[in-house]
C-alpha cells in the first residue's frame, strides 16, 4: 500500500456522504486512502472531528463547536436532511 499518494481531505466524501463523518472515514479506508481531518474541542473539553469553525454549513445551527457541549452537539445531523450521520 502506498499510504500518502492520495489523500481523502475530510474523508471519501460526497453529495451523499457528508464530510468529516465516520461513513466518509470507512470509505476512505475501503480505498486505502490516507485521511486528513480537523479537530476541535467542545464546551465540555470533548474531542470532536469537525471541519468548520462554526455549525452553520453542516448543521444549520447557529454558534460555535466550542459553544455547546459533546451531548448537545451529538443531536445535529450533519449534511442533507436526509442523512443519518451526527456530528
Amino acid at each position: 500500500m502506498d499510504f500518502g499518494k492520495y489523500i481523502a481531505h475530510r474523508g471519501l466524501h460526497s453529495e451523499l456522504v457528508p464530510e468529516n463523518s465516520l461513513t466518509a472515514f470507512r470509505l476512505a479506508v475501503e480505498k486505502c486512502l490516507s485521511i486528513e481531518l480537523d479537530v476541535r474541542l467542545t464546551k465540555d473539553c470533548r474531542i470532536v472531528v469537525f471541519h468548520d469553525n462554526d455549525l452553520m454549513r453542516m448543521c444549520g445551527v447557529e454558534g460555535k463547536v466550542f459553544d455547546y457541549t459533546y451531548e448537545q452537539l451529538s443531536a445535529f445531523k450533519i449534511g442533507r436532511a436526509s442523512c443519518r450521520e451526527r456530528v
